[in-house]
């Protein structure tokens, strides 16, 4: 006696039991090839995936992206606007659910690139304080926690205080979307008091009276090096 062969909600179920059981950050390649097969897609994609050449390595892929994207940061604030959106509509991350949250707000910020102009030259402008704002709305996540956080150590001192508390609502006045999506960490640094002396604040973290915001030459070394240690034990592993 053969066994019947499984009904369409039979392979749904299997697939959805085993696309809970993966990592959508890792296995995002896999999940969407394995949907692909049980909707009779695969046949319609391969070969225009594959045309001329062998299946795509996704980690190679992952890795290409990221190289594109970090071409885009280097350039992001002085590259020519048109050709800027053109290079982020090009990136296709889907398959990458990580990598495809970075582009879309690289691709938002973007959007409202032209907005900037608003504020330049206005009295409350602070062109230390935007180039720390700036920083974040593009860095990597990782580079952006770093970066809020000694912007926060900052804020603890008080005429640094008044500067940047004077720039976020000049921001919130005439640039309310990027206001938006950093408000929880420009809400921080205006509840921010008081926590070290001026002395300490301009020894041991990034803000003296003459570089403003700006980090001193051998904070850039530190976090360099913290990097590419880090970057080399991932490609070890």
């Amino acid at each position: 006696m053969s066994n019947a062969a499984p009904s369409d909600n039979d392979k749904l179920l299997q697939y959805v039991e085993r696309a809970l059981r993966q990592n959508p950050l890792q296995e995002s390649a896999a999940i969407i090839r394995r949907r692909n097969r049980l909707l009779g897609l695969e046949t319609a994609v391969a070969p225009a995936a594959n045309r001329g050449q062998g299946s795509i390595d996704p980690s190679a892929q992952r890795q290409t992206l990221l190289k594109q994207i970090e071409t885009i940061r280097a350039t992001f604030w002085t590259m020519k606007l048109d050709t800027l959106r053109e290079s982020l509509a090009q990136l296709d991350a889907k398959e990458f659910p990580d990598v495809d949250a970075v582009v879309r707000r690289l691709t938002l910020v973007a959007k409202h690139r032209d907005q900037i102009p608003r504020i330049l030259g206005q009295k409350d402008f602070d062109p230390d304080f935007f180039r720390v704002f700036k920083d974040v709305l593009i860095a990597a996540p990782r580079d952006s926690a770093i970066v809020k956080e000694r912007a926060l150590v900052a804020f603890g001192e008080r005429k640094l205080r008044k500067r940047g508390t004077r720039m976020i609502k000049l921001i919130e006045r005439e640039l309310p979307y990027f206001h938006q999506l950093e408000s929880q960490w420009l809400k921080s640094l205006m509840a921010q008091r008081g926590t070290v002396s001026a002395a300490q604040s301009s020894q041991d973290h990034f803000v003296d009276e003459r570089s403003g915001f700006s980090f001193p030459w051998w904070g850039y070394l530190v976090i360099v090096s913290l990097i590419r240690l880090f970057l080399s034990l991932a490609s070890d592993k």
